[in-house]
Protein backbone atom coordinates (compact mmCIF):
# COMPACT_ATOMS: atom_id res chain seq x y z
CA UNK A 1 0.00 0.00 0.00
CA UNK A 2 2.96 2.53 1.25
CA UNK A 3 4.48 2.10 -2.46
CA UNK A 4 1.21 2.74 -4.27
CA UNK A 5 0.74 5.90 -2.55
CA UNK A 6 4.54 6.73 -2.89
CA UNK A 7 3.89 6.25 -6.83
CA UNK A 8 0.55 7.70 -7.15
CA UNK A 9 2.22 10.93 -5.25
CA UNK A 10 5.30 10.97 -7.50
CA UNK A 11 3.23 10.85 -10.65
CA UNK A 12 1.55 14.16 -9.13
CA UNK A 13 4.25 16.25 -8.71
CA UNK A 14 5.30 14.91 -12.37
CA UNK A 15 2.29 16.32 -13.51
CA UNK A 16 2.42 19.42 -11.84
CA UNK A 17 5.38 20.30 -13.04
CA UNK A 18 4.48 19.66 -16.82
CA UNK A 19 1.38 22.03 -16.18
CA UNK A 20 3.74 24.42 -14.66
CA UNK A 21 6.55 24.37 -17.53
CA UNK A 22 3.57 24.37 -19.92
CA UNK A 23 2.42 27.80 -18.64
CA UNK A 24 5.44 29.16 -18.25
CA UNK A 25 5.91 28.31 -21.78
CA UNK A 26 3.14 29.99 -22.82
CA UNK A 27 3.42 33.05 -20.89
CA UNK A 28 7.02 33.45 -22.33
CA UNK A 29 6.25 32.53 -25.81
CA UNK A 30 3.14 33.00 -26.35
CA UNK A 31 1.99 29.19 -27.87
CA UNK A 32 0.83 26.22 -25.59
CA UNK A 33 3.55 23.23 -25.43
CA UNK A 34 0.85 20.87 -24.64
CA UNK A 35 -2.11 19.89 -26.91
CA UNK A 36 -5.45 19.93 -25.42
CA UNK A 37 -6.01 16.54 -24.66
CA UNK A 38 -2.82 16.70 -22.93
CA UNK A 39 -3.59 19.42 -20.74
CA UNK A 40 -7.52 18.20 -19.74
CA UNK A 41 -5.44 14.67 -18.91
CA UNK A 42 -2.83 16.08 -16.85
CA UNK A 43 -5.21 18.45 -14.97
CA UNK A 44 -7.77 15.93 -14.44
CA UNK A 45 -4.88 13.71 -13.12
CA UNK A 46 -4.29 16.48 -10.41
CA UNK A 47 -7.39 17.55 -9.89
CA UNK A 48 -9.84 14.37 -10.39
CA UNK A 49 -12.43 15.55 -11.92
CA UNK A 50 -13.76 18.81 -14.33
CA UNK A 51 -16.88 20.84 -15.07
CA UNK A 52 -17.12 20.66 -18.96
CA UNK A 53 -17.18 23.93 -18.88
CA UNK A 54 -13.79 24.32 -16.84
CA UNK A 55 -12.26 21.31 -19.35
CA UNK A 56 -13.04 23.99 -22.16
CA UNK A 57 -12.10 26.98 -20.39
CA UNK A 58 -8.53 25.36 -19.73
CA UNK A 59 -8.81 23.46 -23.52
CA UNK A 60 -8.95 27.42 -25.05
CA UNK A 61 -10.46 25.39 -27.86
CA UNK A 62 -14.14 26.64 -29.86
CA UNK A 63 -17.21 24.90 -28.67
CA UNK A 64 -17.13 22.57 -31.51
CA UNK A 65 -13.33 21.98 -31.54
CA UNK A 66 -13.63 21.20 -27.92
CA UNK A 67 -16.13 18.60 -28.17
CA UNK A 68 -14.25 16.96 -30.87
CA UNK A 69 -11.18 16.33 -28.87
CA UNK A 70 -13.55 15.16 -25.90
CA UNK A 71 -15.53 12.38 -27.67
CA UNK A 72 -11.86 11.33 -29.16
CA UNK A 73 -10.59 11.58 -25.60
CA UNK A 74 -14.12 9.14 -24.93
CA UNK A 75 -13.66 6.75 -27.52
CA UNK A 76 -10.14 6.54 -26.62
CA UNK A 77 -11.17 5.30 -22.95
CA UNK A 78 -8.84 7.82 -21.26
CA UNK A 79 -12.04 9.96 -19.62
CA UNK A 80 -15.98 8.90 -18.84
CA UNK A 81 -18.54 11.86 -18.21
CA UNK A 82 -21.26 11.45 -15.40
CA UNK A 83 -23.56 14.11 -13.99
CA UNK A 84 -22.03 16.58 -10.97
CA UNK A 85 -23.85 15.54 -7.59
CA UNK A 86 -24.56 18.32 -6.68
CA UNK A 87 -26.06 20.01 -10.05
CA UNK A 88 -27.48 17.77 -12.05
CA UNK A 89 -27.49 20.06 -15.07
CA UNK A 90 -23.13 20.09 -14.72
CA UNK A 91 -21.73 17.28 -16.66
CA UNK A 92 -17.80 16.62 -15.05
CA UNK A 93 -15.11 14.84 -16.76
CA UNK A 94 -13.31 12.30 -15.01
CA UNK A 95 -10.44 10.03 -15.85
CA UNK A 96 -11.57 6.27 -16.87
CA UNK A 97 -10.28 3.82 -14.21
CA UNK A 98 -7.75 2.45 -16.50
CA UNK A 99 -6.62 6.10 -17.72
CA UNK A 100 -2.32 6.78 -16.47
CA UNK A 101 -2.95 3.29 -14.73
CA UNK A 102 -0.55 1.55 -17.01
CA UNK A 103 2.12 4.61 -17.69
CA UNK A 104 4.24 5.20 -14.88
CA UNK A 105 4.95 8.53 -15.72
CA UNK A 106 8.49 9.65 -14.93
CA UNK A 107 9.66 12.55 -16.68
CA UNK A 108 12.21 14.33 -15.45
CA UNK A 109 11.22 17.59 -16.40
CA UNK A 110 13.08 19.68 -13.51
CA UNK A 111 15.92 18.92 -11.73
CA UNK A 112 15.58 17.56 -8.36
CA UNK A 113 17.71 17.19 -5.46
CA UNK A 114 18.54 13.52 -7.07
CA UNK A 115 19.91 15.08 -10.51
Amino acid sequence: MFWGSALQNNMHIQVEKILEINRRFSEQVGIEALRPEAKILFTLKTKGSLSVKEAMILSGLSYRGFYIVLARLANSGWITMEADLKDRRVKRILLADQSFGDYPLRVNVLPTAAD
